[in-house]
């Protein structure tokens, strides 16, 4: 029969039908490898629409005029399918190149990267709108480009499709975060916790959304069960430093300060933290130090600079303390409190008219400043 002359190519199409069906049920991280298998059976597809187009109008035995309806109405939609699936397969191509295009611009690091990563992920968006993965990596790219809104739109986009996915929620609680939405991030960044409780980043980032409401506990102890799973990650140390400083536990700030400068003793702000946690402890010659390698690494930073003049004041090494005060001031003179510093360091030598001249600058800088008791010239 002329039926037979078609099984071939019918199990060809059940084949393709396979690797469309695996591709179409990805999970939402990306195009599957049966996705990209299937698109090199494209040829094939359009080689059995131009088989069937060409297929003779007659057969050696002549079939019934039902039986010849039947088949060539089956032929029809053979041909209407294999050419939906040619269309589809050609989006699909499409797709998989404006994904790679996207990945490789992402991976450069730059800024020009990520605007060209955005355009061709808009693309991707654009031909498959309902896989949520495409979405996160749009969103991925505005994020990188400080979109802060348009990267929280995107990451919603993917979440409400794939809700189970840890990483739109932590992504969405960046760009939260970024924003100052700092309770709608907490929440973002709890649901990724409740997902992945093993992922460290989704601990942190909590932490940090935590720190921003004042919620100092809570922080702490997100920042621990960070620190303690990576003992390495610098950054992770230095945070519960933080939290640990704003509830004044200062010989437990001081430990996460020397972890965080042990882990990476090149950031100033690992100093800078131990330093403080130093001087509440009244350890002055040690906060110094710390103070002094802060200073050290970014030599123009004024706040660096004041706080090693404060630790010289804090023990009477006064002219010591006016050298350092009087740099920071050159770095920034608009900061009142640094007058208020030198002025006392002035004082303390007994050079009251230089001193006065630094509490004048102080107080009209910020006329609601009170002259300190020590000031007051008897």
């Amino acid at each position: 029969m002329v039926v037979k002359r078609w099984l071939p190519a019918l199990g060809s199409l059940c084949l393709l039908h396979a690797a469309v069906g695996v591709g179409m049920g990805s999970n939402g991280l990306g195009v599957t490898a049966a996705r990209t298998a299937g698109l090199a059976s494209v040829g094939a597809a359009q080689n059995l629409v131009g088989q069937v187009n060409a297929a003779p109008a007659e057969s050696a035995a002549t079939p019934s005029a039902a039986t010849q309806t039947d088949f060539w109405g089956h032929m029809t939609n053979l041909r209407t399918m294999l050419t939906e699936l040619s269309v589809v397969m050609k989006q699909d191509e499409e797709l998989i190149r404006a994904a790679e295009r996207g990945r490789v611009a992402y991976n450069q690091g730059t800024e020009a990267g990520y605007q060209q990563s955005e355009i061709a992920y808009q693309e991707a968006v654009a031909l498959r709108p309902t896989e949520a993965y495409y979405h996160y990596a749009l969103a991925n790219a505005r994020l990188a480009q400080g979109k802060y809104p348009e990267a929280e739109a995107s990451y919603r986009e993917a979440r409400d499709r794939s809700s189970g996915v840890a990483a739109y929620h932590y992504g969405l609680g960046s760009a939260l975060l970024a924003q100052s939405k700092d309770a709608d991030a907490e929440m973002s960044f709890r649901e990724a916790q409740r997902i992945d409780p093993s992922g460290v980043e989704n601990h942190y980032a909590l932490g940090l959304a935590l720190l921003a409401q004042g919620k100092n506990p809570e922080a702490e102890t997100a920042f621990r069960l960070a620190s303690e799973t990576a003992t390495t990650r610098a950054d992770y140390h230095y945070s519960l430093g933080l939290a640990r400083l704003a509830q004044e536990k200062y010989p437990e700030a001081e430990t996460a300060f020397r972890a965080a400068s042990a882990a990476d003793s090149t950031v100033a702000a690992h100093h800078y933290g131990l330093g403080w946690a130093l001087r509440a402890q009244n350890k002055q010659a040690e906060s110094e130090m710390a103070f002094r390698e802060a200073q050290r690494i970014e030599p123009n930073s004024a706040g660096y600079q004041y706080m090693v003049g404060l630790a010289l004041l804090d023990q009477g090494k006064n002219v010591e303390a006016e050298q350092a005060i009087s740099e920071a001031i050159r770095l920034d003179s608009s900061v009142a409190v640094y007058h208020v510093s030198l002025s006392t360091a002035l004082f303390r030598q007994k050079k009251y008219d230089a001193a006065t001249a630094e509490w004048q600058e102080a107080r009209r800088i910020d006329p609601t400043l009170t002259r300190p008791p020590l000031q007051t010239r008897r």
